[in-house]
This record gives structure tokens, sequence and C-alpha cells, in this order.
């Protein structure tokens, strides 16, 4: 006898969790940026957003900014060309910004209009990997600013 089992049913036939292979819920996003709730409730008011979280990435030679958009019209000065976000380590005054590959473009996400629910990035260089986890920064992306962001 060949049993065919669908991917999707794979979990409920071997009564398990889903297999690897299956898409990720895009529901739930771990949120880690070490900010306050009353910072995060603050942010979800006046600008539409909820920071996701600053990570160290690339072998540390980046840092991954990412932020959750929850309302599009609040949010929409976050996103275009002329928005140069800028990351600032509050421990020695080094400022990050984003680099600019002369074919790609800015690593960040500004090209399309925002959406809800969508979570979206912002990639800073970190040359010399001065910025280390547990660094304490401030972000500025137009006139958002956002203090005692802890990268992970």
């Amino acid at each position: 006898m060949l049993l065919v089992l669908i991917p999707g049913q794979v979990a409920a036939a071997l009564d398990e969790s889903p297999p690897p292979w299956a898409p990720p819920d895009r529901t739930s996003v771990l949120i880690d940026s070490g900010l306050t709730e009353e910072v995060q409730e603050k942010l979800r008011t006046d600008w539409g957003i909820e920071v996701v979280g600053l990570r160290l990435t690339a072998g540390g030679h980046m840092l991954d900014f990412r932020y959750r958009l929850l309302d599009a019209s609040k949010g929409k000065d976050l996103f275009g060309w002329e928005v140069k976000p800028v990351l600032t380590d509050l421990a020695t005054g080094l400022k990050l910004e984003v680099p600019r590959p002369p074919k790609i473009g800015p690593l960040k996400q500004t090209r399309n209009a925002p959406i809800e629910g969508r979570t979206y990035f912002v990639l800073f260089g970190n040359p010399g990997r001065f910025i280390k986890t547990g660094s304490v920064l401030s972000l500025e992306i137009g006139k958002l600013e956002i203090e005692q962001l802890v990268a992970r």
C-alpha cells in the first residue's frame, strides 16, 4: 500500500508539528527590541509602528533594524528616497548610516507604498565592527527618534 501525503496534511496524518518545509507562520514575529512597553506604545500611537529589534548581522559588519508597520498613514514619513536613517552609539557618539551600493541603492525598503502588517528592514553598516551585542543606540529616521535601542 502506498501512502501519499500532501505537505499541509503531514502534521495531521502524523499528529505532530508542521514539517520543516511548511511555510512559517507570518502572524508571529519575535520582538526583542530592548524598549519598554511604554515606549513601544508611544511608537504605536504616534508613528503606527512596532519595533521588532536591532540585531547584528553579516558577521557583525551590519546592523539589521526591523519594525512592523501597524498604520500606513502614520508611518508614511519613514519611507522614501529622501529619508536617511542614522544610528548613533550612545556611548561613543559613533554614527552609522545605511550603505548605498551603486547598483542596488540604499539597503532599506523604500520603493513601494507601505503595507500595514508587513515587517520592514533597514540595514546599517558597522565598519570596524565597533558596535557589539549589548550596545545601546539611538535611531533617527526623518523626524522619528528612538532612544535606548539595544543591539542583540
